[in-house]
């Protein structure tokens, strides 16, 4: 702000200082300036200079209000519009041009040429004009200060009201009363706003803070530890007992602010982060903990606008309640208190959610915690929640906590489109009595699948009612009308079925909370009609419960809940479901693949409790569709979208073997390594088993192709076309495979004609691979940029000829041929590296890296300067066949030139005693052939962009045909001139 003239008083500086902001306007005028330059003007010498607004809160918009200034929480309170300076501001359309710019926050709307300006101020009862000058016949009057009229004076001093010191003034958090529900949210764009605070609200109010209390309250905790383990070693007598707990019960007073900082571990362990420093997770901690509170205070403010509650804090309530907590607490901790007595409140509504969990931790600071929430709060008031729904609370969700972010917090999304599929495949429609049958997601996430079965659930309600048919249940706008024709005791009849019949599970607690939430808002409606008639009505808890799915019921105490009582007692409620049956199990288990998996955990949960399909590198999701399928009734259904490489993959032998004994499979839709749904991972297969063993199964099997991602709703498309008993086009192949023809070593989806045709070409070869030959993957050097090098590196370090050999990747290897790009290894393994001192100099710059390895500190027998995973050098120097691990097709050559084979390459040596019978170059032509390629693409997993491994495990299965006859060796000689021919090319 300008500063006044020495001498005068704070009014007379004031009006001195807009009179001086004019002057400077019209000298601008004068100089024939447009509209738009005189704009800029105005707001630097006006709203910059005499009113002290800064550039970041001063908005010059386009098709809206010419001139917007926001507050510090970004509501636009001063509206101004301008108009040249040569036209009268005087014409009645300006006026309600100008006030068609009003927002629900506004509380000034301006009008000015520049020269004149009007100004009016919105009061709830209407608006009413405060200044109306024409600054440019004051300036021409050269009257000073003294001489202007007292309403020419009172006018200008209103300006203050428009300052940043008066507008910024943190006093305005005490009032309620003003700013109470002036925004409806369910309009878009009171929607937009509530969304735009709320990200305010969470990423600039309360993530700072709550970053920087993690290392107060960190400290505090360590702190009390500290203490009570110090009280744990002080020797116990009748003599000192007494000051003993005396001194414990001073430590728990004094570290009362910190202690709750203990489920912080737990947390960790919980969201699978024990690997992780402290300082790498607490973004992630403080964000989900910052997330909780505002679903609880969002949901309370919900509640209160209903007239669910009574208000407490919003307007109506928080003013007169804050006024009695002052009487009873010092004014640092009454935002918090007055919150803490509003989720007690609360508790009469839907208990559980308003309980204090492991994420609640900073709700016992105080001082700036209590500014913090004053602010959060008044925030919150300007919104009404009174009319908002189901469907605009689960978009508010959707929007606010949006999928992006909640992956980057540990909670997979997946996508509504599935998740109905997956219902209706196992029959939980409302065209079916559902209302008697129990359903569980095991791993249940945000909640996606409870939402969409408990739609479900009220729609077979609102059919068996007679309150609506199918066709209207189709049209999602019809919703609400459709609740409304219920009765109360209807309302509550479906209620408690949501809350007896669905069941979720999760182990993070931040996915559990925002789950049962998300339940919450699909039976808002339902709860609103309850009220009408029973007032007092309680809606018990969701079964929505924390837990490990895979944990099987056993005796814990409440430390092995890091003293957090609430877990220990659910834990009797957790059990019975783990012993339950269901009749529907569904989901999308966690994909956590085995290398991080704990060794524990592998031992003590899953190898003791899943031993009939444990393989130490089996990934978690095979042990969640074991935990699934104990979990279903006689006839029960389980649906997984999952993982699809346990269809061929080595760790899940056990179970395909479980899979093909023991349950009938309904359906196999394979994706491949297509990203058919935004924000699902790759490699994904949706499956469909039922807890019962027919004779003859016929399994649906589907095979998605990669056109299918440019179809708009895929699972649609796949739906219209699954009745087919055999279909193809561009963008799915459909077909019928019997149960029986799949075995437990790899499941070969293919139609019956392709089985055929394998099965024949097994017939007829009266070998595999692996009884002709060797088959070895390359060598693993555990750091490549210290074994791998080129020329130039060679030459500069004067690397000795013995230890550097030319060596190939997977890419270097193509069809007959192979490209040598001037890479070699240093192969180290046997030598003395004391015999090589160019070699060990250049390798000591490496020597911390070579040393931290894994494979080093477990093996006394391995020198630091070694590769890794080495494979013998007869080997690497022997004639042999090379391919790639991974390709798009059959790229198999012959190497006569002793390359050294990276681990992205496999090695087939022939053994020695078929060497007279096996030509390499029949052999190879054989590899090379289209008909081996035809069949590793049957029986190979593959693994992005329809490239398949080549893996030992897959090409050991070719099977080979040695020649008998004499015929049969004429043929096999035109292969070897064949083949011949194409390696001299």
């Amino acid at each position: 702000m300008v500063k006044g003239v020495q001498g005068m008083s704070g009014e007379d500086n004031f009006i001195e200082n807009v009179l001086r902001a004019f002057k400077s306007i019209a000298r601008e005028i004068e100089k024939g300036s447009s509209e738009y330059d005189t704009r800029y003007r105005f707001v630097k010498y006006l709203v910059e200079g005499a009113l002290g607004h800064e550039p970041k809160h001063i908005r010059l918009e386009k098709k809206k209000a010419d001139l917007t200034i926001v507050d510090e929480n970004d509501f636009a309170v001063i509206k101004i519009e301008t108009k040249r300076p040569t036209e009268s501001i005087e014409k009645p359309q300006y006026e309600e041009q100008a006030f068609k710019y009003e927002e629900e926050t506004t509380r000034f709307i301006g009008l000015t040429n520049f020269s004149q300006f009007k100004l009016w101020e919105i009061k709830k009862t209407g608006s009413e004009l405060r200044l109306n000058l024409d600054f440019s016949k004051i300036l021409e009057e050269r009257k000073p200060i003294e001489n202007l009229s007292s309403e020419e004076k009172s006018q200008i001093l209103f300006l203050n009201n428009l300052t940043k010191e008066t507008l910024f003034d943190p006093s305005k958090y005490e009032k309620f009363d003003e700013t109470y529900a002036r925004i409806d949210i369910t309009k878009d764009v009171g929607f937009r706003k509530l969304l735009d605070r709320l990200n305010f609200i969470a990423n600039n109010l309360l993530l700072g803070y709550t970053l920087r209390a993690f290392g107060e309250y960190k400290e505090g905790y360590s702190e009390y530890q500290d203490e009570l383990k110090k009280l744990g070693e002080a020797p116990k007598n009748e003599k000192n007992n007494y000051s003993l707990a005396k001194y414990k019960q001073r430590i728990e007073e004094e570290y009362s602010k910190y202690r709750t900082f203990g489920g912080f571990y737990l947390w960790k362990s919980y969201s699978g982060k024990e690997q992780l420093s402290d300082n790498e997770v607490k973004e992630f901690f403080c964000k989900e903990s910052i997330y909780i509170l505002l679903n609880k205070v969002l949901f309370l403010r919900i509640c209160e606008d209903k007239n669910f509650l009574e208000k407490n804090i919003s307007n109506g309530g928080i003013e007169e309640l804050r006024e009695m907590l002052k009487k009873r607490f010092e004014s640092g901790v009454i935002n918090k208190e007055l919150l803490e007595l509003a989720f007690k409140s609360a508790k009469g509504l839907y208990a559980h959610f308003y309980e204090t969990g492991i994420l609640d931790w900073f709700r016992t600071g105080d001082g700036e915690l209590n500014e913090l929430l004053n602010r959060f709060l008044w925030i919150l008031n300007q919104f009404d929640f009174t009319h908002v729904d189901r469907d605009i609370l689960g978009n508010l969700y959707e929007k606010y906590l949006p999928s992006g972010e909640r992956k980057r917090l540990g909670e997979f999304y997946t996508p509504t489109e599935v998740i109905d599929y997956i219902l209706t495949s196992v029959g939980y429609t409302y065209s079916y009595d559902i209302e008697t049958k129990d359903l569980l997601d095991p791993a249940c996430g945000s909640g996606g699948f409870l939402v969409r079965a408990s739609r479900r659930l009220i729609s077979r309600y609102l059919m068996k009612f007679g309150k609506t048919d199918k066709k209207e249940l189709r049209d999602p706008k019809n919703w609400k009308e459709i609740v409304n024709r219920l009765s109360s005791d209807e309302a509550e009849i479906i209620l408690e079925a949501i809350r007896k019949h669905i069941y979720g599970l999760d182990i993070n607690p931040f996915a559990c909370h925002v789950a049962e939430m998300n339940v919450l808002f699909q039976v808002i409606d339902l709860y609103q009609k309850v009220k009408e008639k029973y007032p007092d009505y309680k809606l018990k808890r969701f079964k929505i419960y924390q837990t490990d799915s895979l944990e099987l019921p056993r005796q814990k105490s409440v430390t092995d809940f890091g003293n957090h009582l609430k877990f220990l007692e659910e834990q009797e409620e957790v059990d019975a479901i783990k012993t339950k049956k269901f009749d529907f199990v569904v989901g999308n288990p966690p994909y956590v693949r085995q290398e991080e998996i704990g060794i524990e955990y592998k031992e003590r949960t899953l190898r003791r409790e899943y031993s009939n399909v444990f393989e130490g590198r089996a990934d978690l999701y095979i042990f969640f569709i074991m935990r699934g399928l104990r979990w279903l009734k006689d006839k029960g259904n389980l649906s997984y979208i999952t993982s699809n490489k346990f269809i061929n993959a080595n760790y899940g032998k056990k179970l395909r073997r479980f899979l093909v004994a023991n349950v009938n499979i309904n359906f196999i839709i394979d994706f491949g390594d297509i990203k058919i749904f935004k924000g699902a991972r790759n490699y994904t297969c949706i499956i469909s088993v039922s807890k019962i063993k027919k004779a003859y199964n016929t399994i649906k099997t589907i095979l998605a192709k990669d056109e299918i991602a440019a179809i708009d709703k895929p699972l649609l498309y796949i739906y219209t076309k699954y009745r087919n008993s055999f279909y193809n086009d561009n963008y799915v192949q459909i077909f019928d495979v019997r149960q029986d023809d799949l075995s437990d070593d790899k499941w070969s989806l293919s139609s019956k004609e392709l089985i055929k045709i394998k099965k024949k070409v097994d017939s007829v070869c009266g070998y595999k691979l692996k009884d002709l030959c060797d088959n070895f993957a390359g060598m693993r050097t555990g750091l490549n940029d210290a074994f791998i090098v080129d020329t130039n590196t060679i030459k500069t370090n004067r690397i000795e000829k013995d230890v550097y050999k030319k060596c190939l990747r997977g890419k270097d290897v193509k069809k007959y041929q192979t490209i040598f790009r001037d890479k070699y290894v240093l192969y180290t393994n046997g030598l003395d590296l004391n015999n090589y001192s160019n070699t060990k100099t250049f390798l000591s710059d490496f020597k911390s890296k070579l040393s931290s390895r894994a494979q080093f500190k477990q093996r006394a027998d391995m020198q630091w300067y070694e590769i890794e995973q080495p494979v013998s050098s007869k080997i690497f120097e022997a004639t042999k066949i090379i391919t790639p691990s991974i390709s798009d097709a059959n790229n198999f050559t012959l190497d006569n030139d002793g390359y050294y084979c990276l681990d992205s390459c496999y090695i087939i040596v022939v053994k020695d005693k078929f060497k007279e019978k096996l030509n390499y170059h029949y052999l190879l032509g054989l590899l090379n052939s289209k008909l081996l390629e035809f069949y590793i693409k049957q029986i190979s997993p593959f693994v992005r962009g329809r490239w398949y491994t080549y893996k030992k495990q897959y090409t050991d299965a070719f099977p080979i045909k040695l020649p008998d006859t004499s015929e049969e060796k004429k043929i096999a000689d035109l292969i070897i001139k064949k083949v011949d021919e194409i390696l001299e090319l």
